[in-house]
């Protein structure tokens, strides 16, 4: 395929477009001869599914729009349906980018994202985590699939029933400054890895309608808090519920532990209740809580 090298600072283009109609255009490499460059893009127009690859040497990619779709005369972004995966590679964007449909953005290999305005997961919007990402997240549906080990540098805003997946043997770690709160809605967090944050930013239930639901064998968090005012929130351990993503080839991530229907174990590493929940325990489940904890009087 096609790409560009980088070989002195300064560099910027106004449109890079991957078109279909050229799929070397559609398939680019991007490298730097100094990884203290940059390659300015104010427009980067995904008009068919492309892979953008680095060789992991350094040098960022700094995006100030990115469309997954067609831009029209009014350079309003439609179509939103092309599938981008970053493969080795330093990227920024700097506009709010909205995750709509399954595997729009997929992150492979030692890829750092860096989404200064933020992430918001719609309705049916999936992407594939991977690497660090540098952003706040709006969860309005849709899920987060983390693929390999991952780093959240950013906050997780809870606003409609959402799912986080995490790869067996995988981490989730969340550097959020404030708890990823499930507020009136359902979480749902599966697929057998950790999820891994601290006492300060924990997953909370925070809500008298809020439910966190915990499925597939192995399935760990390292915090959990209940609010000191909450009177009925539920946590529900699940059966095994198969897999939820897909890698980047399209395969359903999944292992021989995770089978449909199968018994499961989760673990709550360490546990605060300073308020009241129910707890639900489907048949063939198992919830591990390693850490002593209290029930409010």
């Amino acid at each position: 395929g096609k790409g560009i090298r980088v070989e002195s600072a300064g560099a910027k283009i106004v449109n890079l477009t991957f078109s279909a109609t050229d799929p070397d255009l559609a398939n680019m490499g991007l490298t730097f001869s100094n990884d203290a460059f940059s390659l300015e893009v104010e427009n980067l127009n995904v008009n068919s599914t492309a892979k953008l690859t680095g060789d992991g040497n350094g040098g960022w990619l700094n995006v100030n729009l990115l469309c997954a779709g067609t831009r029209d005369n009014l350079g309003n972004c439609t179509d939103n349906t092309k599938i981008l995966t970053l493969h080795d590679i330093n990227v920024k964007v700097v506009e709010a980018i909205n995750i709509d449909f399954s595997g729009q953005i997929v992150m492979t290999g030692s890829t750092y994202f860096d989404a200064e305005g933020g992430l918001s997961f719609n309705l049916n919007g999936t992407m594939n985590f991977n690497g660090s990402v540098t952003a706040n997240i709006n969860l309005k549906g849709g899920t987060m699939c983390i693929t390999d080990n991952t780093t959240i540098i950013g906050n997780i805003k809870h606003f409609a029933n959402s799912l986080i997946f995490i790869a067996p043997e995988t981490v989730l770690a969340y550097q959020g400054t404030i708890p990823l709160r499930v507020n009136g809605y359902t979480l749902n967090l599966q697929g057998g890895g950790l999820f891994s944050s601290w006492d300060n930013n924990s997953i909370t239930l925070n809500n008298d309608d809020g439910i966190l639901q915990l499925a597939d064998n192995a399935t760990t968090i390292s915090h959990l808090a209940i609010d000191e005012s909450v009177n009925n929130a539920v946590l529900d351990i699940k059966e095994n519920n198969g897999s939820s993503c897909s890698d980047e080839d399209g395969i359903p991530i999944d292992n021989d532990e995770n089978n449909e229907g199968e018994s499961s174990n989760l673990v709550v590493q360490n546990f605060v209740q300073d308020g009241n929940s129910d707890l639900k325990l489907s048949d063939e489940t198992e919830l591990s809580i390693p850490s002593s904890f209290s029930v409010p009087v």
